[in-house]
């Protein structure tokens, strides 16, 4: 007998370290499936059943360890960090064959992202407004969009003034009153479950600066191709509105009520206009006389709009060409006004006929006898013209009438009637010429005259009147019966003939009157007796027929003698 001595030792065991998935804290989640799975008994991995697992160290908060199954996770909001503990692995075979090892779990934070903002609307600085209702909108947390309540937000530089920021609710606002620009800041937001763990921003807000200008052009339309200017002519306005400012403008409307009639103006197209864009409108005047008479057309028209925030804008017009001070048409009073030169053309007529007044009806002249003139005068031109006078130098010419004013095209023949008084001088030359003067004046005191004519606006020819009075004729017939009819012997046209005798016989051919320069006048024979000879001085001459003899040179000094008879009555 003997005894057998048979040493049985436990298999080895062997529990290694274990480094887990890193795990994002703010889900959670599985970071080991499970501890045994690079753990050895007897130099083979651990079959499960063949061990027992136990904590052997406190288990850290947030991590979960199940000793059955061997897995690590990690619960949701668990803090970044590395996290360690030990556990135990023992042989159930051999209850005290053992070993531990340490568990390393690293817990990430989760991806925080500050997305930059701006305001996708601008806002009226005016008024002022919420520019952005919560910054946090576009920023995300774990990819997703943040919680407000998973983080805080921090101001990370100095608020511009006039911009507001609450940092607990993300609301951005903009003070009324504040001036138009881009202000910009910064913030921060950090994950309250991991402080450390942030992200900053720029918050931009656009508070913009809407402007508008107007730019106004005129031109004159020939419409009834008489190359000047006239009434039915008009002046075609060209509008142009250009956004000068930095957002949108819409609603525009132009209007122009600085002229006697106002201007519709079309629509402006487009009727929306972006930054620095232009848009256009039109619109027709019809020329009045006014104008014409002043030379230029001035005049103004205003543009209002409305930006995207609903701020109104407005601008007074300006000519793209201006006219420059020190020009006859340089307004003073609207330097800025859209000038139109209307070119003045003056024309002025004068058409003057004569008739002779025939007062004793005779048809022939005597002095004394008058011509009465009668003047036509006519606007030529498109101007009114104003302060019209004529004159006439013809010495013994009495004017009357005027000062008048015409209108373009328009005629007066009333207005001027100018009387002369015939002359021996007018009689021995046989008419009288003359020639008239018109001059009137525009309201710019530009002058418009004219030479008359006889007939025709176009000519200057003077104005002649033909007077018969010098053609010779004995009148033999005398009443010498004091009733103021042919008390004397009456020889028509002897004034133009000074160098004259006149001798009158009885029919015994006795000289009983004999004058030289005989002149109708003073110098006359009325019937009486020149006591020549037989015949007493200043004797009532009877009844009965007599003869005259009439010596005259003519206007060349030819002598002319004619003879007859005359005839005296008493009664």
């Amino acid at each position: 007998t003997a005894v057998v001595t048979v040493t049985v030792g436990a298999a080895p065991i062997i529990a290694n370290d274990d480094l887990g998935t890193p795990i994002n804290g703010f889900t959670g989640g599985v970071a080991i499936p499970n501890v045994l799975t690079n753990d050895t008994l007897n130099g083979v991995v651990v079959n499960p059943l063949a061990v027992t697992i136990t904590l052997a160290t406190t288990l850290p908060t947030g991590i979960l360890f199940s000793t059955t199954s061997g897995e690590v996770s990690v619960a949701a909001g668990t803090p970044e960090g590395t996290y360690t503990f030990d556990y135990t692995i023992c042989e159930n075979l051999n209850p005290t064959n053992c070993d531990t090892t340490t568990v390393t779990i690293i817990v990430e934070a989760p991806l925080i992202d500050a997305v930059a903002d701006a305001n996708a609307t601008p806002i009226n600085g005016l008024v002022g407004g919420v520019a952005i209702s919560n910054v946090l909108a576009n920023d995300t947390l774990n990819g997703i969009a943040v919680n407000p309540s998973d983080v805080v937000i921090t101001v990370a530089g100095v608020v511009p003034a006039g911009i507001v920021f609450n940092t607990n609710t993300g609301e951005v606002s903009v003070i009324a009153g504040t001036p138009p620009g881009t202000y910009t800041f910064e913030y921060t937001i950090c994950e309250i479950l991991n402080p450390a763990n942030c992200d900053t921003a720029t918050v931009t807000i656009f508070v913009p600066d809407p402007s508008v200008q107007l730019l106004k052009e005129g031109t004159w339309v020939d419409n009834n191709g008489d190359g000047i200017v006239s009434l039915g002519d008009t002046i075609e306005y060209l509008f142009s509105v250009v956004n000068t400012g930095d957002i949108e403008l819409n609603t525009i409307l132009v209007t122009d009520v600085s002229l006697s009639v106002p201007l519709v103006v079309s629509a402006v197209v487009p009727d929306a206009l972006a930054p620095g864009q232009t848009g256009t409108a039109s619109a027709t005047y019809t020329i009045t006389q006014d104008d014409i008479n002043a030379g230029v057309v001035y005049n103004v028209a205003f543009v209002d709009a409305f930006d995207t925030t609903g701020q109104e804008v407005s601008d007074e017009s300006e000519d793209p060409t201006p006219v420059l001070p020190g020009s006859p048409l340089y307004n003073p009073a609207c330097p800025e006004c859209t000038t139109v030169e209307l070119e003045q053309k003056l024309g002025i007529a004068l058409i003057k006929t004569g008739v002779f007044n025939n007062e004793n009806g005779d048809d022939y002249a005597q002095v004394g006898e008058t011509i009465i003139y009668n003047f036509t005068v006519t606007n030529t031109g498109n101007v009114t013209l104003f302060n019209i006078t004529v004159s006439d130098l013809l010495p013994g010419l009495v004017m009357t009438g005027g000062p008048i004013t015409l209108v373009p095209g328009e005629s007066n023949s009333t207005a001027f009637v100018a009387t002369y008084t015939i002359t021996a001088e007018d009689i021995v030359r046989g008419f009288v010429t003359n020639q008239a003067n018109v001059r009137g004046a525009t309201l710019l005191d530009e002058v418009a005259d004219d030479l008359s004519d006889s007939d025709s606006n176009l000519g200057n020819n003077p104005t002649v009147i033909i007077i018969f009075g010098c053609q010779v004729e004995v009148f033999n017939a005398i009443s010498a019966n004091n009733d103021g009819r042919n008390e004397i012997l009456y020889i028509r046209g002897l004034d133009c003939f000074t160098d004259n005798n006149v001798t009158v016989y009885n029919r015994w051919g006795v000289v009983v009157y004999e004058a030289d320069g005989y002149n109708n006048e003073d110098k006359s024979f009325r019937g009486y007796s020149e006591g020549r000879v037989t015949v007493n001085k200043n004797e009532k001459l009877p009844d009965g027929t007599y003869y005259y003899v009439l010596r005259y040179k003519d206007l060349s000094g030819n002598a002319i003698e004619k003879v007859g008879y005359l005839y005296i009555s008493n009664n």
